[in-house]
């Protein structure tokens, strides 16, 4: 049975590991591959020196050793063509941990929190053109592509769960001195990032483990990620100690803790912690045995999972014994191979198969020489915070007393407190985001190359002018839930709401007066007026009751949806000196496929996303008796009979004219309605077009990469986030 258990890997000989001073008592394997983690490894070091140009691709120890790469002892099992993602994100972290030491504190934060926002793909935070920031976040862009082109879903999963688990949380713990090991285990368990590991392994092993099969399993898996942290914590123990000694940084190892709290030498401390790690070892194996033989009939994934656990710990501690970043004799030839001439050549490996991970990999998950920055600055983030809440409060005082006022000098007289009004605007801004709009002006200026602060500017004026229709959308819709929270005029009440949305109508306005295109303005006023004609006839439609033409609905999409999509394109574009690289007209026929593609998706995943019913409320469309997309297909192509079942469903709706006022539609009359639209083809017809749209979509990137001659791979993976793939 082994041969179906490990397909990837082969075995290491016990005795040739044992001479190189490993004293694991598991079997040892390493990827056959381990070609591809070695060429990424290289690669990686290739992009970083030519996007970040500062000297750490020749300084960095990353993932190599004379044994194998890191990350093919670690992902043993992962699909090959999936090993490249994997070793490039884990490089990309050693480099960036490594590269943190070399700058000041508040730097080292700062970059950090850069590194976190560059691999989040829904981050509405866009940094300075041609900081770090920046520079990190082009790095990312392409292997983050590369990895939810591989598999969409996991893709999406491992690295939200890779940015929030783990670079989110790196920074969270104060600096005080473990008094015992449990209290410094607890805190490992937090900070050693295997929440974010484990999706890691999912992505390469192509296995999502349902939370059925995580908590079937956890008790088996619990002695794996107790001898990872032990493993890590032994074979960097010399390298953090004279870190130590020499930089004064926090010690954040078992073995200082078991030589403090027992009062008693270094080495006696060291012999008690390898002995740990072999009883954890063979508690897992013992446990392993023992939940083989309750579970005869276990799945083979689930099989290979547990396998494929045990092989990260004796892996990592494998390549650790050898490893030059952790150890200095072995450094000097691992110079020597990083300066030969494969780090200028062309990988053996396609740049398609690429990238992926960082640092809380066993031997760095908690690497002491990149955490104890983090570490050490808690205090200062702690503090800044504390000061910014304090100034926050002081501020609201001011607001709730009506203290804070501003003076028109020229005439004398006072502004108003402008608490009451933007309330509302707080609130809706302070909900979830999906943030393609900011990643789309982030993409679209790959090509126009308009200066950073104008398209800050830009954002910010999209982001009212959106908030605004959002607050105005659920009012008009009757609508109870704005992503997931209650909705802005729940809150505030109707009249408020409308006139935070009429402010922030007018506030964008000023922001386009701001900008250095005198037409920014007319722009605004234009496409502004073409969205309010494009939500008359949605409304029209609703109110009256009349169905429109497959035609007519897109033309209103065109006019409602396109023209916040065809406004930021035509803002950004008139902030640029020179024309863009790229003709106009091929980036409005882009983003006027955009438009339609987003509404249309939006109207599909409102009648069929478990995840939307969570933020709107389920099918909060037919609540509203709103004639979306999925409805207006069904009205002109299934029998008269269903048709008229809907449009009496419909007519019972207040929006139909009868004055009453809106109640939800019952669970049971909307699943009769979605019973009808999947009886009669239509999500599987709308499901169609969307992949039609798409190909379009990515048509035309691509046709503008050519024309351009430069790849945009953000506008990809805005294509990738909203693909069709997720939805089914």
């Amino acid at each position: 049975m082994e041969d179906q258990i490990f397909i990837q890997s082969r075995l290491i000989d016990a005795d040739e590991a044992r001479k190189n001073g490993a004293f694991t008592t598991l079997p040892i394997r390493i990827h056959k591959r381990n070609d591809i983690a070695d060429a990424t490894a290289h690669r990686v070091l290739r992009d970083w020196g030519h996007h970040m140009a500062d000297g750490w691709e020749k300084k960095a120890l990353t993932s190599f050793s004379h044994l194998g790469n890191l990350n093919a002892f670690t992902y043993t099992e992962a699909l090959p063509e999936r090993l490249g993602v994997l070793a490039y994100l884990l490089d990309l972290g050693l480099i960036h941990d490594d590269a943190t030491e070399g700058i000041g504190l508040e730097d080292a934060i700062a970059e950090h929190r850069d590194f976190e926002r560059s691999l989040d793909v829904e981050t509405t935070e866009q940094p300075a053109q041609g900081s770090r920031a920046d520079k990190l976040k082009k790095l990312a862009a392409q292997i983050l592509l590369e990895a939810v082109r591989i598999d969409h879903d996991m893709g999406i999963h491992m690295l939200e769960m890779y940015q929030r688990e783990w670079l989110a949380i790196v920074e969270k713990d104060n600096d005080k001195e473990f008094k015992d090991l449990e209290e410094y285990f607890t805190y490992r368990k937090c900070n050693f990032g295997m929440r974010a590991f484990w999706p890691m392994v999912e992505y390469g092993m192509g296995i999502r483990l349902t939370t059925k099969d995580q908590e079937l399993i956890k008790h088996v898996m619990e002695p794996i990620e107790e001898a990872l942290m032990l493993t890590n914590d032994y074979w960097s123990w010399d390298r953090e100690y004279e870190d130590w000694k020499t930089n004064g940084n926090r010690l954040v190892n078992v073995i200082d803790v078991v030589r403090r709290t027992r009062s008693i030498p270094i080495d006696a401390a060291r012999e008690i912690v390898k002995q740990m790690i072999i009883h954890t070892e063979q508690e897992y194996v013992k446990r392993k045995t023992e939940f083989y033989k309750q579970h005869p009939d276990l799945s083979l994934d689930l099989r290979r999972w547990i396998e494929a656990g045990g092989c990260v710990v004796s892996g990592s501690h494998y390549w650790a014994t050898s490893a030059p970043r952790h150890h200095v004799r072995f450094r000097e030839s691992s110079a020597q191979e990083l300066s030969s001439p494969d780090i200028s050549s062309e990988a053996s490996v396609s740049s398609k198969t690429c990238s992926s991970h960082t640092s809380f990999a066993p031997d760095e998950c908690g690497d002491p020489e990149a955490s104890e920055v983090q570490v050490s600055t808690r205090a200062l983030k702690k503090d800044d915070g504390k000061r910014g809440q304090k100034r926050r409060y002081v501020e609201d005082e001011l607001h709730q007393n009506g203290l804070k006022k501003k003076v028109h000098t020229e005439l004398g007289w006072e502004m108003p407190d402008d608490m009451a009004i933007q309330s509302p605007c707080r609130y809706i801004r302070s909900l979830p985001s999906k943030g393609v709009r900011s990643m789309l002006i982030e993409a679209l200026n790959v090509w126009i190359q308009a200066p950073r602060e104008s398209v800050k500017a830009v954002e910010q004026l999209i982001r009212l002018l959106h908030d605004a229709s959002l607050i105005l959308d659920d009012i008009e819709d009757d609508s109870p839930l704005r992503r997931g929270k209650a909705a802005t005029h729940l809150i505030f009440g109707h009249s408020q709401a409308i006139n935070s949305a009429n402010f922030m109508f007018v506030q964008a306005v000023q922001e386009a007066r701001k900008l250095s295109n005198p037409q920014a303005v007319d722009i605004v006023l234009r496409e502004l007026e073409r969205l309010h004609l494009g939500q008359s006839w949605d409304l029209f439609w609703k109110h009256n009751l009349i169905s429109p033409t497959e035609e007519e609905y897109m033309n209103m999409v065109d006019s409602k949806t396109g023209g916040l999509f065809r406004m930021l394109l035509q803002l950004i574009a008139g902030e640029k000196e020179q024309s863009p690289k790229c003709d106009m007209e091929r980036l409005i026929r882009l983003v006027a496929l955009l438009g339609r593609f987003f509404q249309v998706r939006d109207d599909y995943v409102n009648l069929k996303s478990a995840t939307y019913t969570e933020q709107k409320g389920f099918c909060e469309d037919l609540d509203e008796g709103k004639f979306s997309y999925p409805i207006v297909h069904f009205m002109q192509h299934a029998p008269a009979m269903l048709r008229a079942q809907v449009t009496s469903i419909f007519r019972q709706r207040p929006s139909g004219g009868t004055g009453r006022e809106t109640t939800p539609m019952t669970k049971e009359v909307k699943q009769h309605v979605l019973d009808l639209l999947e009886s009669a083809g239509t999500f599987e017809a709308v499901l169609n077009l969307m992949r039609q749209m798409e190909v379009e979509i990515t048509t035309e990137i691509g046709r503008l990469e050519e024309i351009t001659g430069e790849s945009n791979p953000m506008l990809w993976l805005v294509a990738e986030k909203l693909s069709v793939r997720g939805l089914v």
